[in-house]
């Protein structure tokens, strides 16, 4: 008898991970110490990445790491990021991870191998770093404080653009495989950005 597409699990066949496979993940535990608290995740078609903080840790002493998370075999492997910093956000690129610290403008390019810090940039203005997206070629980061998004090529060159038409804080950046949208928390909207 043939099974019917009801009684197949739903998978992305383009990967070896499976939908159900992830919804075992809500009982695993993603960090080793009680104070890490997970922020952002992405997936890369295999692995489950997170960036996670200590959340005890004083503001002088910021402590943060970055997480794989193996949805197969359930095998959860971590790395310190560097001190000094504290990583929210996580963007998947095909061969870096890049994440951001918001309080001090600095984009972290991370080796999704080995989970260490290929590289740091400073932003050039002195705008937070708040949300990241990948389109391909570079990382996109959101400045809130700035009123601008640049863009941060593999190389470290840095573009920064001021944002107007309405978005004049912006919080959150997404690459929809041409353009760049950009959101405003703060007045409600959304703005494309086509570089």
């Amino acid at each position: 008898k043939q099974k019917t597409a009801y009684e197949i699990k739903e998978c992305d066949w383009s990967s070896d991970v499976c939908s159900s496979d992830l919804s075992t993940l809500s009982t695993l535990t993603l960090t080793e110490t009680a104070n890490m608290q997970p922020y952002d995740i992405g997936y890369d078609g295999r692995y489950l990445y997170s960036v996670a903080n200590d959340s005890a840790s004083p503001s002088t002493l910021n402590l943060s790491e970055v997480i794989r998370i193996d949805p197969i075999t359930r095998e959860v492997r971590h790395n310190s990021l560097p001190i000094e910093a504290r990583y929210f956000d996580i963007a998947i690129g095909p061969t870096m991870l890049y994440s951001a610290d918001p309080m001090n403008g600095v984009v972290a390019f991370i080796d999704p191998t080995t989970l260490d810090v290929s590289n740091t940039f400073v932003l050039n203005s002195s705008g937070h770093a708040s949300r990241l997206a990948f389109d391909g070629r570079s990382v996109w980061v959101a400045e809130p404080d700035a009123h601008a998004i640049a863009r941060v090529d593999q190389l470290g060159y840095i573009d920064e653009f001021p944002i107007s038409n309405g978005i004049s804080t912006p919080t959150g950046v997404l690459f929809d495989g041409s353009s760049v949208w950009i959101s405003n928390g703060g007045t409600n909207t959304v703005q494309r950005y086509t570089p």
